[in-house]
């Protein structure tokens, strides 16, 4: 837009990322409003609200607790009873959690939609810190370090910016590419670790790229972000010893600072370390050494460690507890990732061990063909990627795959959401031509398009709901949808229903219930429990019956002859 005044072309550039954000938030708002709880948002309301109202952290440890801080402050703004401790378990009593849910002085409904309304802001700050990232790298030096990839002269072949000009193009397609996705629209409706977790990966990714050969102060930044991160989500570990090798992209412009760099590396990961303890020190603030150790103890029991392991982290935890706490959170998802926690399920096939190829497959399944042509770019980017802004990004994005390989907890897109902003904005670089940005942009508003308002069941062309299960398409997420379906044909007494659920927060007991046999009659079953919680029973309803109804992404109702 070279004919535009600098004031003009920042007030276009505010209106279309305040454009893309109120379109994410309210897309995010329209789905929510009819999704049900999900399987996993009771424990993360309930043990947020624990530590915020108690100062105690016995429930899911499994997962750090920033996210579900926020989830819980928004809550608390409605004055809400406190949750019952339970300290002899990692997963409190379900009565204790039904309790607090749907016999609070809040409505359950209001509960709901305070604890889940942090997360869309989330995703919305996550739409900025991409178009910004994205932004300063292609106008050039002095904004982000001493070199960037729009500083150098161009190359024949494709370029990493358009050619003609340094334009805006790259930060409008990536922020566009994050704003649009299905997955980012869906996860950022429920309280969970993803989005919070991949927003601060992002920032701390693109902030020690721009700290290599800057001053002290990047790397305290460096620090902050990276510690929000971890305390987010285990994930962000993995870029513990990233940081610390980040210095080396120094080798493509000035060796001359590698020494001071890696002393700010060094000071960033003791300040991550410092911000991790702080976020865990406000969580149990009021939890005695002891009852911090039992926690640990029964946490990691739950997880099959041995004896020798329950006893080590717990004394570790009797005499620090916000370091116990954190380490033994840590060293439980490490053996569910090694043991498993159920079954995976990868295109017809059942598996506690996962698969190798898992998280490969769910990306290439379950993004939307804007990003798989903008992710199959940068392997085209030739000579123009060798910058420290597309290998910082790039290994990245690598380590996280690598890492997903020997995982036996393979259940979710959701994990690797992480790598979609380092893509969007390293791909959408390599695009040469404003044309394609803008046909890429509005083939993601297609692909949201036509799955709205069922966002968890996105699926490209190549793949569809035989591919994936669990929090790819049935996190429970579509029974409030089935009750009104069945509730407006007076199908509710004599439906049986077989769906992914929790009894007493998915009210499904109002039902037929399943009881092991399937005479003839009206069937509501969900995507899990046909092909993954009940092997053969896919099989039986194909046979046997004819569809009456798809309810959201994720359950059928048959009638069975």
């Amino acid at each position: 837009m070279p004919s535009l005044t600098k004031r003009t072309r920042i007030v276009l550039e505010a209106a279309w990322v305040a454009a893309l954000c109120t379109l994410a938030i309210l897309l995010t708002a329209d789905h929510t409003r009819g999704d049900s709880i999900t399987i996993d948002e009771p424990l993360h309301i309930y043990g947020g609200a624990e530590a915020v109202s108690h100062g105690v952290l016995f429930t899911n440890p499994e997962h750090p607790p920033l996210a579900k801080m926020l989830a819980a402050l928004s809550l608390q703004r409605a004055h809400p009873n406190a949750p019952a401790i339970a300290p002899g378990a990692p997963l409190p009593p379900l009565p204790d959690v039904v309790a607090f849910l749907r016999e609070n002085r809040v409505s359950y409904a209001e509960m709901l939609a305070r604890a889940r309304m942090p997360f869309r802001w989330l995703l919305a700050a996550l739409i900025v810190v991409v178009y910004l990232s994205s932004r300063a790298i292609s106008e050039g030096p002095g904004r982000v370090g001493r070199e960037d990839y729009a500083s150098r002269p161009a190359r024949p072949g494709p370029s990493l910016i358009a050619r003609d000009d340094r334009t805006i193009w790259p930060a409008v397609l990536a922020s566009a590419l994050i704003a649009l996705d299905p997955n980012f629209v869906a996860h950022a409706g429920i309280v969970h670790t993803d989005v919070a977790g991949t927003l601060f990966i992002t920032l701390a990714v693109v902030l020690t790229i721009a700290a290599v050969g800057g001053s002290a102060v990047r790397w305290l930044l460096v620090g902050l972000v990276l510690g929000l991160a971890i305390a987010t989500k285990f994930t962000a570990l993995i870029l513990v010893p990233l940081v610390l090798l980040a210095p080396l992209l120094l080798l493509l412009e000035d060796k001359s600072r590698l020494a001071q760099n890696f002393a700010g590396a060094l000071a960033a990961c003791v300040v991550a370390a410092f911000v991790v303890y702080g976020v865990y020190a406000v969580n149990l603030r009021n939890m005695h050494p002891d009852d911090a150790a039992l926690s640990s103890a029964t946490f990691l029991r739950s997880r099959n460690a041995d004896a020798a392991t329950v006893a080590r982290y717990a004394q570790l935890t009797r005499r620090a507890p916000e370091v116990g706490m954190f380490l033994s959170g840590v060293k439980g998802v490490q053996l569910s990732s090694e043991t498993g926690r159920g079954e995976n399920y990868l295109r017809g096939r059942v598996s506690r061990e996962g698969f190798p190829h898992y998280f490969f497959v769910a990306f290439l399944v379950k993004s939307t063909p804007a990003m798989l042509l903008v992710t199959a770019l940068i392997f085209a980017g030739g000579r123009g990627l060798r910058n420290r802004w597309s290998i910082g990004m790039l290994v990245v994005v690598i380590t996280l795959f690598v890492v997903s390989i020997p995982s036996s907890f393979s259940i979710g897109i959701r994990h690797m959401l992480p790598v979609y902003p380092l893509l969007a904005i390293v791909g959408a670089g390599v695009i040469a031509s404003r044309k394609l940005a803008a046909a890429l942009i509005v083939s993601a508003a297609i692909s949201l398009a036509l799955i709205h308002p069922y966002e968890l069941g996105y699926f490209n062309f190549i793949g569809g709901p035989e591919w994936l299960s669990d929090s790819n398409i049935d996190w429970g997420q579509d029974v409030d949808r089935m009750h009104a379906f069945l509730r407006e044909r007076g199908w509710e007494r004599d439906t049986t229903v077989i769906v992914f659920a929790l009894p007493g927060l998915h009210d499904v007991e109002r039902y037929r219930q399943f009881n092991g046999t399937l005479p003839p009659g009206r069937y509501a079953t969900s995507a899990y429990m046909e092909r993954v919680a009940m092997p053969g029973l896919f099989d039986a309803l194909q046979t046997r019956g004819t569809r009456v109804a798809k309810i959201g992404a994720s359950i059928t109702i048959r009638e069975l002859r």
